[in-house]
């Protein structure tokens, strides 16, 4: 019977849309073209990453593309992506399957923990990580690099010649303020939004990763993982790249391939926004090559952790804390009953958590911490200690009980960081990764 009625509704369907087309053929084929010519064509919506500046560079562009030619993207993106595993080298962990963000937070805190304070050993010969910041990555990067990389890379012509076609004629519309401009030609770039965008940007950064790597034995840090040693010396999600030296008298070298690379391809590193830590704690340079350079107690962001010499746990559960609050502050500014207190409780503190504890074990402080907050906002709807104590006339265990257990499904901060620490162990210890392997038998500490 299901099938009968599905067969009849398609009948119907076609009937329907044939009969439209044979009205309206006129109508309809002029729709189709105008879907397929305005392929090229894409509005702006440039938001603001923070403050009031009146610099264009602080806005962040977001794209709307026409919706057909997302869909026909997404078509070549998925076909593309299977390759991207032999394609890419090691060194890049974005957008490749298999490869996950986990891997270069990973050897970076592996590399933050050979610090050491020498006081025999010069600034040259220390060891140090660079963070790279590209100026306006996706916009940047060269069209001609990207087809030209992509060919030598193996690529069929047919298949380069697709991209190629579907960057032709890009055109932009900025609309700020409900107002748009007129259409500006885009000659440059990958285009922001596109499905194949990740893949296409990540094939444009392979040559300068690949040339970095070759240099890897000479200037990179040497990992031991048993009998075997491994080289490292960059190691990138998309475009967040970080370097390792050795010894910092290699950095002019690394510039020298930046400035090459940045004149081949458009894309230039921001020596500015780029920062460095010096894994010689004796140290404390303020910039080197016209790179700053991280010292003391001071931090930097880097791919969503604070990142600098000595222990990072209480700068990032502090940072994590002071956001949760922030940010249930904005939600509460409308009343809301605790159904929907805890619908949000699930909704921003439970990823926030996840997140932060994959990396780094939240210490018993800020789980307390963290409770009372979850507490106090799903009870008074508060952010702040108001006084008298919390009613207990239901269990904390239950109000963590998931919603199909009959409770309330509050963040357990305990049991999502122990989760957090085991998953992440499991996928250490089974990776076929000889470092993986080593970090999570030697740098992971459970609870």
């Amino acid at each position: 019977m299901a099938s009968w009625k599905a067969q009849l509704t398609h009948s119907r369907l076609d009937a329907i849309c044939i009969q439209e087309t044979h009205v309206g053929s006129t109508d309809a084929a002029d729709k189709l073209t105008m879907q397929w010519n305005n392929f090229g064509e894409a509005d702006i919506l440039p938001l603001k990453k923070k403050g009031n500046s009146a610099n264009a560079l602080d806005y962040r562009p977001i794209a709307l593309l026409n919706s057909a030619y997302k869909i026909f993207a997404q078509v070549i993106s998925l076909r593309l992506q299977p390759l991207l595993v032999s394609t890419i080298g090691a060194q890049q962990q974005g957008f490749v399957p298999g490869r996950t963000l986990e891997d270069s937070i990973a050897l970076f805190q592996r590399t933050l923990a050979r610090q050491q304070r020498d006081p025999t050993l010069p600034l040259a010969a220390s060891a140090a990580v660079i963070c790279l910041d590209i100026k306006k990555a996706y916009d940047s990067m060269e069209r001609a690099h990207l087809f030209c990389t992509m060919e030598a890379m193996g690529f069929p012509t047919a298949f380069v010649t697709l991209i190629e076609r579907m960057h032709q004629d890009t055109s932009v519309q900025f609309v700020v303020n409900g107002i748009r401009s007129n259409r500006l030609p885009q000659t440059s770039g990958i285009r922001q939004g596109c499905p194949l965008a990740p893949s296409l940007f990540i094939l444009g950064m392979e040559p300068l990763l690949t040339t970095l790597h070759a240099g890897a034995r000479e200037h990179g840090i040497m990992f031991q993982d048993g009998h075997a040693s491994h080289p490292l010396i960059c190691n990138a999600h998309v475009d967040d790249t970080a370097i390792y030296l050795q010894r910092l008298s290699s950095l002019p070298w690394i510039l020298r391939h930046l400035q090459d690379y940045g004149d081949m391809s458009g894309l230039h590193i921001q020596l500015q926004k780029s920062f460095g830590i010096c894994l010689n704690t004796f140290h404390t340079p303020k910039v080197v090559h016209g790179i700053p350079f991280v010292s003391g107690p001071d931090r930097r962001r880097y791919l969503g952790i604070q990142v600098g010499l000595g222990s990072l746990s209480d700068a990032n559960w502090s940072l994590c804390y002071q956001s949760i609050e922030e940010r249930l502050r904005l939600a509460n500014i409308k009343p809301l009953h605790q159904p929907a207190r805890a619908i949000i409780l699930r909704a921003i503190v439970h990823p926030k958590i996840a997140f932060l504890a994959t990396y780094l074990q939240p210490s018993d402080h800020w789980i307390s911490r963290l409770e009372a907050l979850i507490f106090r906002f799903w009870w008074r709807g508060s952010t702040v200690a108001l006084p008298g104590k919390l009613p207990t006339y239901i269990a904390k265990s239950h109000l963590s009980k998931p919603t199909r257990q009959d409770g309330w499904g509050l963040p357990d901060v305990r049991r999502i960081a122990q989760q957090q620490a085991l998953r992440r162990f499991v996928r250490l210890v089974h990776s076929p990764d000889g470092w993986a392997h080593a970090i999570a038998l030697s740098g992971l500490q459970l609870p």
